[in-house]
C-alpha cells in the first residue's frame, strides 16, 4: 500500500519536463524557516527494487549521479545550465526546493529541480527511474515542491515540456496542470546578441 505526503497515487510517468533522473542528499535547514518534511514512502510493499523511497533535498554532492541519469533518459534537454558550477549556483540560490526520491540503499529513483524568481516557481528535470514509473513518485515530487513554494509565498508554478513529449504532457495534465496555448517561450543568451537556436538543446551541454 502506498504511503506518503499528500498524494502518492499511481501516475503515468516518463519524460516529464526538459529532463529526467537521479540524486541523493540529506535535508538541510540552512537558515530558512522549516518547510514541510516528507516521511518515507513506498511505491509497493517489498524490497528496494519495488521502489521504497524517501524524498530529500538535492545537494551538489549528487551531481555525478544526476547527470549520468539525465544523459540516459528520453526527452532530456541538457545545457550549459546543467554543468556542475551552474547547478551548484542554482541549488544555493533556491535552497530546499530541488528534490530527490532515494531508495533505502541510496540509489536514485527520482529527481526534480525547482527555483523561483520571487513571483513564480519553475520546475525542471522531473525524472523517475524506469522500474519505478507509474507508482506515484513523480506526483509525490511535484506535490512536495508545490507545498514548499506555497510556504514561501509563491502562488503559481510553471514547467517546460518539449512539444515532442506527449507522455510528459499527459502526465502534467493528469496532475491538473493547464497548457498555456496563449503563450510562446522566447529565449536569447544574455552574453550574445546572436539568434537563439532550439536545435542546440538536443545534446549534452548545448545551449538549450
Amino acid at each position: 500500500m502506498e504511503m506518503g505526503p499528500e498524494s502518492h497515487r499511481k501516475s503515468r510517468l516518463g519524460g516529464y519536463g526538459l529532463s529526467e533522473f537521479g540524486i541523493r542528499a540529506p535535508f538541510r535547514d540552512f537558515l530558512h524557516p522549516p518547510l514541510p518534511n516528507t516521511p518515507p514512502s513506498s511505491a509497493n510493499a517489498g524490497s528496494v527494487s519495488e521502489c521504497h523511497y524517501r524524498i530529500e533535498e538535492m545537494t551538489i554532492g549528487d551531481y555525478d549521479g544526476a547527470i549520468a541519469l539525465w544523459k540516459n533518459t528520453e526527452h532530456i534537454g541538457l545545457s550549459d545550465a546543467d554543468r556542475r558550477n551552474h547547478l551548484a549556483f542554482f541549488l544555493q540560490r533556491n535552497p530546499r526546493l530541488s528534490l530527490v526520491a532515494k531508495a533505502p540503499d541510496g540509489s536514485i529513483v527520482g529527481t526534480l529541480l525547482c527555483g523561483h524568481d520571487g513571483r513564480r516557481g519553475y520546475i525542471y528535470h522531473l525524472a523517475v527511474s524506469p522500474p519505478c514509473r507509474r507508482r506515484g513518485i513523480g506526483r509525490a515530487l511535484v506535490d512536495t515542491c508545490r507545498s514548499r513554494l506555497h510556504a514561501l509565498g509563491i502562488s503559481k508554478c510553471h514547467t517546460f515540456v518539449f512539444s515532442r513529449n506527449p507522455k510528459g504532457l499527459r502526465f502534467w495534465r493528469s496532475l491538473g496542470w493547464r497548457e498555456r496555448k496563449d503563450l510562446r517561450v522566447m529565449s536569447q543568451e544574455t552574453a550574445s546578441s546572436s539568434p537563439f537556436s532550439p536545435e542546440r538543446g538536443d545534446g549534452p551541454f548545448s545551449s538549450e
